[in-house]
């Protein structure tokens, strides 16, 4: 649900600030890439670095407690590979994976944006799995796949 109302709010708000700039365009085709690029930027660079903070800070707390722990708020926070966060999640995955993966998605009707960025999803979650055991097939390592380093 929260995606979906952040996709309007995005998409609401860059198609506001176009037309209130009064931003001319060739055509319609260009004004929809247009306001495709700039809310996947927009979105990515504010919303989807929160997002993503969160969505690292359940799948540490749910492992955590699959192996017992009850970890307090500070706790949570240190389990975290912070440097390996923002080296791969902000600095790799946004620039090359979400922001063009969500342009592509906002030039789609409105009502399969929300099915795509889940396909989106799932397709980044094999991709990093499977890199994440070919690495440790050459490196010798048996890491959990999901560990926090990626």
């Amino acid at each position: 649900m929260l995606i979906t109302f952040m996709f309007s709010f995005y998409v609401t708000g860059v198609s506001t600030m176009i037309k209130q700039g009064e931003i001319s365009t060739e055509n319609e085709l260009s004004l929809r890439i247009y306001t495709a690029i700039l809310t996947s930027v927009i979105m990515n660079l504010t919303f989807g670095i929160v997002f993503m903070v969160i969505h690292r800070m359940s799948d540490t707390y749910i492992e955590m407690r699959t192996n017992h722990q009850k970890p307090t708020f500070q706790e949570l926070i240190e389990a975290i590979n912070w440097d390996a966060f923002i080296s791969f999640v902000v600095f790799k995955t946004i620039p090359f994976f979400w922001i063009p993966a969500h342009t592509d998605t906002f030039t789609l009707p409105v009502q399969y944006r929300v099915v795509v960025a889940a396909y989106l999803s799932l397709i980044l979650g094999v991709i990093l799995v499977h890199s994440r055991r070919r690495n440790n097939a050459i490196t010798g390592s048996h890491d959990n796949v999901l560990s926090n380093d990626q």
